[in-house]
């Protein structure tokens, strides 16, 4: 839990830890009520060390604002459904990161807000990752 961080963490509902707890009953959502913080909310993952390729999975709390629109960014230094979606694999051979945030740039239903049931971020061996692939 202390490798995650927020811009945007509701304070009514939905605390960031729901992300990882393995449960997917329980879920992460960014804050709608009270003073809303502007687009786009996001989470980060602080991995505490660079890996270089990697990919996601996440699954939906429900069917309203669901991400389907991100960024997925990664940096060396601090930065400021229903079903599981498993990303494709990520990363640049010549730069690891250290740091990866998941901004939301729209959701299904066009909210600011977001939120998600899982989130499991996966360090992919360098070794295995086909440079020629789609």
């Amino acid at each position: 839990v202390d490798q995650l961080s927020t811009n945007a963490q509701e304070k009514s509902e939905g605390p960031i830890a729901n992300l990882i707890d393995g449960n997917t009953a329980s879920y992460f959502h960014t804050s709608w009520s009270g003073t809303v913080p502007p687009a786009p909310h996001w989470f980060q993952i602080d991995t505490k060390k660079e890996i270089t390729y990697f990919k996601y999975e996440s699954v939906a709390r429900n069917g309203n604002n669901i991400p389907d629109d991100v960024d997925i960014m990664g940096s060396n230094g601090m930065l400021m459904s229903t079903s599981p979606y498993t990303s494709p694999v990520m990363g640049n051979n010549s730069k690891p990161y250290r740091y990866i945030r998941y901004s939301v740039n729209h959701t299904n239903t066009g909210s600011v807000f977001f939120s998600m049931s899982e989130f499991k971020l996966f360090e992919v061996d360098a070794s295995v990752v086909d440079p020629e692939a789609d």
